[in-house]
Formats: structure tokens, sequence, C-alpha cells
């Protein structure tokens, strides 16, 4: 198993980016993409959401646990547990900073 946790910014792409507050500043994001496999690499990572792929994040926080939801229209879906972060994430120095490892897809950016 891969121990190197990595950072996800997610896009809203006429997808849902909603959160719920758990309470003791943590949140919930709603169900994303992702296999099984993939999910554990994010755990104590930071995570970010963003209205656009150019856009600042909306909320940041780090990643406190990671659910398996399971298969959802014939993709598995994750959802995220955070902790919130007084921090912003700013894409072009995400993309400046991480420019050998960061990869893009449509609503994900990982880094």
């Amino acid at each position: 198993m891969n121990n190197q946790q990595e950072n996800i910014m997610l896009i809203a792409h006429k997808v849902s980016t909603k959160t719920d507050y758990l309470g003791n500043g943590l949140y919930l994001t709603s169900p994303w993409v992702m296999s099984e496999r993939r999910m554990h690499e994010y755990h104590d990572g930071i995570i970010s959401l963003h209205n656009t792929k150019a856009g600042d994040s909306y909320i940041a926080g780090r990643i406190v646990n990671v659910i398996n939801i399971g298969r959802v229209g014939g993709k598995n879906r994750v959802a995220f547990v955070f902790k919130r972060l007084n921090k912003t994430v700013r894409p072009e120095k995400v993309r400046t900073k991480y420019e050998a490892t960061i990869s893009e897809t449509r609503e994900q950016v990982r880094y």
C-alpha cells in the first residue's frame, strides 16, 4: 500500500458540491466518483472544493476519513469527511508547485 497521501481539488461541473456540517469543524461532501482502491490515498491529505478549475476554493480542509458508498449509477462513489482549515486553495499555485505530479480530470485535480 502506498503510504504517501495525496491532495485533491473537487470541481463542480454540473454536479452537486454540497457539504454537510457534522459539528466540531467536520464536514461531509456529497458523493464523488472514485475507485475503492484509490480512495485510501487521500486520508490525511488536503481537500478543496471549487466552482471552476480556475477559481479559488470556497472551502478546504484536512481529510480525516473517506467513506466508500458503493456503486451508484454504475460508478463507485465515495464521500470525504474533512476538518475545515482556515485556508484557500488557489489552483494556479497548485499547478505551479506540483507541475510534475499533477493529474487532472473533468471534476478532480489530484496533486
